[in-house]
């Protein structure tokens, strides 16, 4: 009876494994005769390959400052009594900008006028001692010693009213700084004082610029590459999304080994409305380079060599990816030029660097433009 049950158990066993091996075949040939799953190709913007020649740039950052500006600082110490103006404010050469306080510098020039009366009262005293003296000397009637001594008083009493005299004079040099005119017409463009703080020699007051006489940027670049940059060559101003185009005016070489040197450009007006001191991105032209032209977004590069992916069109708006192996000769601004086997009108991809990596030989594409 035992034996039974376990043929009957045995039995089952085949037959479930019969119909388990049965149902997989069945399932085998039912999905080999299913069509194979449809391959999506990924959609790509496309350019055309330009030829021609690039001017190759290379970016740095350049200072706006005007042709005619200057910090208006106090020549002297002392306490603000007035700072007139304001930014904004359009001021008249001559025009007053600031007041010292002058009460200290008048004192001290009362002082030195009454001690100047005493020294010359001195020294016309010692003036006619000494005369009387040279001429006792002369006729031996006082001693050598005697003479010296007098003669000594008297050049004293001389340098004395001269010292005096050279005070007063810079007193009254002090006396007319306390009054701070415009040096030339133009806008105030900071107030950088207020009355009852105190003026100090070359700490400015306010900040003055003439904006009808247009404005530079100065970029610093290395002094081996300044050569490469020439009066009248293209330059080109960079804010964001905003371009300007200009041209470089002069270029200052450096002063010393090590130092940088100094490209300026003049413009009319201030550049995308920034003010003096602000930055600008520059562009300046190296060379020319002569190739085939992409943006820069189609190249593909490692650590030793660069690639473009162009797709060779195919019908209903296909085309198959084929990498392409490229020089870099120059880049300007969003564009790049090339040497290698690219011709004029070949479509090239321009993407992310992300969805370049993702693309690979003989891959099918879908053209977005």
């Amino acid at each position: 009876m035992k034996k039974i049950k376990i043929l009957l158990v045995l039995l089952i066993a085949a037959v479930v494994v019969a119909l388990a091996v049965h149902l997989v075949k069945k399932k085998k040939e039912a999905l080999a005769k299913l069509p194979p799953p449809k391959v999506v190709p990924l959609p790509v913007e496309v350019a055309k390959v330009k030829w021609g020649k690039l001017a190759v740039t290379e970016h740095y950052l350049g200072e706006i400052k005007p042709v005619l500006g200057a910090k208006i600082s106090s020549r002297i110490s002392g306490y603000l009594l007035a700072v007139t103006k304001y930014e904004g404010d359009r001021v008249k050469k001559g025009e007053l900008l600031a007041r010292i306080d002058d009460k200290p510098i008048r004192a001290r020039i009362s002082a030195l006028k009454a001690q100047i009366e005493a020294a010359q009262t001195s020294f016309l005293t010692k003036k006619r001692i000494f005369e009387r003296d040279r001429i006792l000397y002369e006729n031996k009637a006082i001693s050598k010693e005697a003479f010296e001594i007098s003669e000594a008083a008297f050049k004293e009493a001389k340098a004395r009213l001269k010292t005096l005299e050279a005070e007063l004079s810079a007193a009254k040099n002090d006396l007319s700084y306390t009054v701070i005119r415009a040096p030339f017409s133009g806008v105030v463009t900071a107030r950088l004082k207020e009355p009852g703080e105190l003026a100090l020699p070359g700490v400015p007051i306010l900040a003055l610029e003439e904006p009808t006489k247009g404005y530079r940027v100065f970029v610093r670049v290395p002094q081996t590459k300044a050569a490469s940059f020439r009066p009248g060559a293209r330059a080109l101003l960079t804010e964001g999304e905003k371009r300007l185009s200009a041209s470089i005016f002069r270029v200052h070489p450096a002063v010393g080994p090590g130092e940088l040197a100094t490209v300026e450009i003049r413009l009319p007006s201030r550049p995308f409305g920034l003010p003096s001191g602000a930055r600008v991105g520059v562009d300046l032209t190296l060379k020319e380079a002569e190739g085939a032209i992409v943006p820069l977004r189609a190249l593909l590069e490692n650590a030793n060599e660069t690639y473009v992916l162009r797709v060779k069109p195919e019908k209903d708006g296909l085309g198959e990816i084929e990498a392409v192996k490229v020089e870099l000769l120059g880049r300007s601004g969003e564009e790049v030029a090339l040497s290698g086997p690219l011709s004029k009108g070949d479509l090239v991809v321009v993407a992310e660097e992300s969805t370049l990596l993702r693309l690979h030989q003989g891959e099918k594409v879908r053209l977005e433009n």
